[in-house]
């Protein structure tokens, strides 16, 4: 009987024992054994000291000797808006609104080197942003954010770098002036308005009076080259009529020459007679009243025609035409 019960005792202590170490095993591989996720890194402690930095995956450590004493997210941030008061170059008092995108790169550096990294980032960017407004004027302050967004991502990501931390991204939300900068800026741009309004419309006149004179040139140089074509014309026609007549008196000094006083006298009666024609023909002409020397006149020049024997006249005229054509 005392056998079988100290049996079972030893029994119970065996269990006993066989729990503790389960428990134990447990408990130290869990505390050897960590299983880091993605957007976290950990940082281990030896005995107070940092060890070193467990990476995303599996990772194993010194049971009881080393722990993990911070967990660090590694995911970009955003820090609070925050407004900062600027002077501008132009002794204009601003606020600048600036958010600014950051995230941990050396988890040890962000843990032992400063306790807080948002607060610290903040500091920085307002007293970068003062720097930068303070050198330029308002006009150029409300139109290089681009600019400014830059420079403060460089400056603040040097001052950044000694805490383990990168600047990603820096942000003007904002330039909120008061309310008398805004109304002088109204005026200034109204005043701006009707500059470029009254330049507009002085080049819109001064277009038109160039189009008028480039029209009335032209003109002129169309009138110009119709009187000069005129005159041309009237020239050629000058010039056809003189040598018209010119042949007409080579044609009666041939006549003459062959003929004599005879064709001088016929063509002297045939110009009298076309000219009384003419006279005849005048719509004011009532009666017309003949010299006496007319009829003496015609008289004369069927003489003159009877003695010429016109064909031999006509004749003349041919064989001046035969002599022109060779």
């Amino acid at each position: 009987m005392d056998f079988v019960g100290f049996f079972s005792s030893l029994l119970n202590a065996g269990n006993l024992v066989l729990l503790v170490a389960v428990v134990l095993g447990f408990a130290t591989l869990k505390r050897g054994v960590y299983v880091v996720p993605q957007s976290r890194n950990y940082v281990v402690e030896r005995f107070g000291r940092f060890s070193r930095v467990l990476k995303p995956g599996l990772n194993a450590v010194v049971p009881y000797f080393d722990r993990v004493a911070h967990r660090v997210s590694v995911l970009e941030r955003q820090a609070a808006p925050s407004g900062v008061s600027v002077f501008s170059k132009d002794n204009v008092e601003v606020e600048i609104v600036t958010v600014v995108y950051w995230r941990v790169m050396d988890p040890e550096l962000s843990v032992y080197r400063i306790e807080d990294v948002g607060g610290a980032i903040r500091v920085a960017t307002g007293s970068i942003v003062r720097n930068i407004g303070a050198g330029l004027e308002l006009d150029k302050l409300q139109g290089s954010r681009e600019e400014i967004n830059l420079k403060m991502q460089s400056s603040l990501g040097e001052t950044a770098q000694a805490w383990g931390v990168e600047i990603t991204r820096t942000e003007i939300v904002d330039i909120v002036l008061d309310s008398k900068t805004k109304e002088a800026q109204r005026q200034q741009v109204e005043a701006e308005r009707a500059r470029r309004a009254a330049v507009t419309s002085a080049e819109g006149k001064a277009s038109a009076v160039k189009l008028e004179s480039d029209a009335v040139l032209y003109r002129s140089e169309k009138e110009a080259e119709a009187v000069v074509l005129a005159a041309q014309a009237r020239a050629r026609e000058i010039e056809l009529v003189a040598a018209a007549q010119a042949r007409e008196i080579e044609l009666v000094g041939v006549s003459m020459r062959d003929f004599g006083e005879a064709a001088a006298l016929f063509e002297l009666g045939k110009r009298q007679v076309l000219a009384l024609e003419g006279l005849a023909s005048s719509p004011g002409s009532k009666v017309l009243v003949l010299p006496t020397d007319v009829t003496t006149m015609l008289g004369s020049l069927a003489a003159v025609a009877e003695g010429l024997r016109l064909g031999d006249f006509t004749g003349a005229r041919a064989k001046v035409k035969e002599e022109d054509a060779s």
